[in-house]
């Protein structure tokens, strides 16, 4: 779903888990760039998994509109074999209240 001009970010520029504390804290930059997007898609490149975390209702008016509409689109990158994913949803939640990672995209390797 992402342009492929938009950045993949690496997922401690958003969220810092501390191993001595096992705190997980939001950065002031991640949290502001949480703040402004309209989506936020996490992905694992390597094994070509691709989650929506914000924006899922969104996405789909855009898709059953057939229009395009300027969005702010945030791309991830995760690795599926660590607690990435869960760590940028809990920082979604976080910022926005909510997330839109849903149970069968972890059992299904996401469908974004």
């Amino acid at each position: 779903m992402a342009m492929a001009g938009e950045p993949l970010f690496d997922v401690h520029r958003f969220v810092v888990h501390s191993l001595e504390t096992e705190q997980v804290t939001l950065t002031p930059e991640g949290e502001a760039e949480i703040a402004d997007a309209d989506v936020i898609l996490a992905e694992d490149p390597a094994k070509g998994s691709k989650y929506v975390l914000r924006g899922r209702d969104e996405l789909a008016r855009v898709k059953a509109s057939g229009r395009a509409k300027q969005l702010i689109v945030l791309r991830v990158q995760v690795n599926d074999d660590t607690d990435d994913l869960e760590r940028m949803a809990a920082a979604v939640e976080v910022v926005h209240g909510k997330h839109d990672l849903e149970e069968n995209d972890l059992e299904e390797g996401g469908e974004a």
